[in-house]
């Protein structure tokens, strides 16, 4: 992996139709290399991602998180060193097999942010909190996070 910042698009869209309640699709691409993930309710997918958004912006060192594919777990891995961020995404058979890494990269911290909020943003604009509740079933739409990261460019010049 190099320690240049690589470029970083990340998607998110809640599943309908004949998937139900609690599906989304879920698409992150770094430098090129993408991973692709089907997370459920039972686990605050979106949510978690914003925190972990806010906890980098706020200046922790390592942050992770986990979503559940149902028989599969999704782990993200965040380090940050100065303005950019190492990340990397593993995926784990819940029989517990080792992970088997997806992707790893170098971004930079606020075009991560970027992309984050803008598919959050879209997801509430579309959904709304009552909507989104509807679809994703057990966690509300994480509203105070999505806040705090579209201040945060302007709150830390």
């Amino acid at each position: 992996m190099t320690d240049r910042a690589q470029e970083v698009t990340f998607q998110f869209r809640l599943r309908g139709g004949s998937w139900g309640v609690g599906w989304a699709d879920a698409r992150l691409e770094v430098g090129g290399n993408v991973v692709e993930m089907g997370p459920s309710y039972v686990t605050d997918a979106l949510g978690d991602l914003l925190r972990a958004g806010v906890a980098l912006t706020q200046g922790a060192p390592d942050v992770s998180l986990s979503w559940n594919e149902e028989g599969l777990w999704v782990h993200w891995w965040f380090a940050l060193q100065a303005e950019r961020v190492r990340l990397r995404v593993e995926f784990q058979r819940e029989d517990g097999s080792a992970p088997q890494e997806q992707l790893s990269g170098i971004v930079r911290l606020d075009a991560l942010v970027r992309v984050v909020v803008c598919e959050a943003r879209a997801v509430f604009d579309e959904h709304g909190e009552e909507g989104y509740l509807d679809r994703w079933g057990l966690h509300p739409f994480p509203v105070a996070e999505l806040r705090a990261l579209e201040d945060w460019p302007t709150s830390n010049p």
